[in-house]
């Protein structure tokens, strides 16, 4: 029978710990299988951004959420977006362009403005009355129903496109204006696009964030978390 060592548990235990130390320290540097200890165990080692919280909110798979934010892989649609709204006549947010489906005439209500107005100005383009001063849209792209964020009938006889911004505060007081309109009229639908702001720092972020959220099939359940709840 081998002499014990006096101590000797107390320094294996401490050499074993020490041990464990670096395999986790190169685990989260280097990541397991692509994963990081942290991801394996479910605990990041990053604080999480509003826009992560919002799609555990939702549910959404995390790693592909984050992976489609950290490639910028809407980078290129959403400038785009911005771009063609301002050849349409945007020029600020909410920027809005009342479509006629049928014949392609466009009028452009401009900001956060009472339903009533929208109602009023939808009346007059069914009943071809539009009042002298309406300013026309032109070059206005044509609503895909297979790209387009459309929430309502996608058949519906008119759009309202919405040109917006996820850090603006009119675009926020607007957003329950839209769904009441489509709410009370089944003979219009809202169609959003972005046009984020270059002096509000997370708009382009959310508007990522929000097409992120549509791989996964949840645009307007995160576009509402975002207008309701915020981009900070």
């Amino acid at each position: 029978m081998s002499p014990r060592i006096p101590g000797s548990n107390t320094v294996w235990f401490g050499v074993s710990m020490v041990l464990v130390g670096l395999v986790i320290g190169y685990g989260v540097s280097v990541g397991f299988g692509g994963m990081t200890i942290a991801e394996l165990v479910g605990v990041s080692n990053e604080p999480e951004s509003v826009f992560t919280a919002y799609a555990a909110e939702l549910k959404l798979n995390k790693r592909s959420f984050q992976k489609c934010m950290e490639n910028g892989t809407y980078t290129v649609k959403i400038k785009e977006q911005m771009d063609r709204g301002a050849d349409a006549g945007i020029n600020g947010t909410p920027g809005n362009i009342l479509v006629n489906n049928a014949t392609g005439e466009a009028v452009i209500v401009s900001g956060a403005q009472p339903l009533q107005n929208f109602k009023n100005m939808l009346e007059a383009m069914r009943s071809g009355e539009l009042p002298e001063e309406v300013e026309f849209a032109q070059n206005v792209p044509p609503i895909d129903l297979a790209t387009d964020h459309i929430r309502g009938d996608k058949n519906a006889a008119y759009s309202l496109i919405e040109y917006s911004d996820f850090e603006c505060p009119f675009c926020a007081r607007h957003w329950p204006t839209m769904n009441q309109l489509i709410a009370d009229d089944s003979d219009v639908n809202w169609v959003y696009r972005h046009f984020p702001l270059g002096f509000h720092p997370q708009a382009q972020p959310a508007a990522e964030a929000s097409e992120c959220a549509a791989e996964q099939g949840k645009f307007w359940e995160y576009a509402d978390l975002l207008s309701e709840k915020g981009v900070n």
